[in-house]
């Protein structure tokens, strides 16, 4: 488990400047994807606005998080997705699973956290390789929230 947070089609040079540029990157969302699994107006798209918890430990997401004023593990809201990515995958790959919906006032007080964090108080307690394993991804959420709070919209949180 752990985050993997992207924009699917977005080059590595647009996601570094995204991530110094939340306006830039809140553009790179509105820009249409090939294969888009909802409609362009929407703000449950599949590709751009959903993070995926599955490369490192919860434990250790939770610890990231742990300072946040929203609890992003405990939303109400809870979605049914179903993944169909691939028709040759085994049926386990692909089907149905939950996300949850984040609306858009806690996306905006996310933000707020996020913009005003210390990378210091983020990684308390981590040791260097830790820290090194999951601050790439980390810095990808911030992006993301960031991101979809200037556009003020919501986003799903997907537990793999």
């Amino acid at each position: 488990m752990g985050v993997d947070a992207s924009f699917r089609s977005a080059t590595e040079q647009e996601l570094d400047r995204a991530r110094r540029d939340a306006a830039y990157a809140a553009r790179l969302l509105n820009e249409p994807v090939a294969g888009d699994e909802t409609p362009g107006g929407s703000s449950l798209s599949v590709q751009r606005r959903t993070f995926y918890i599955q490369r490192f430990s919860l434990d250790t997401w939770e610890h990231l998080v742990a300072d946040a004023p929203v609890n992003v593990f405990k939303g109400e809201d809870y979605v049914d997705l179903d993944w169909d990515y691939n028709e040759d995958a085994e049926e386990d790959d692909d089907g149905p699973s939950q996300a949850m919906e984040i609306d858009p006032g806690l996306i905006e007080e996310l933000a707020g956290w996020l913009r005003d964090a210390e990378p210091e108080d983020i990684y308390d307690g981590m040791d260097e390789d830790e820290r090194e394993f999951v601050e790439a991804e980390f810095e990808d959420f911030r992006t993301f929230v960031l991101a979809v709070a200037e556009r003020g919209e919501g986003a799903l949180l997907h537990v793999a």
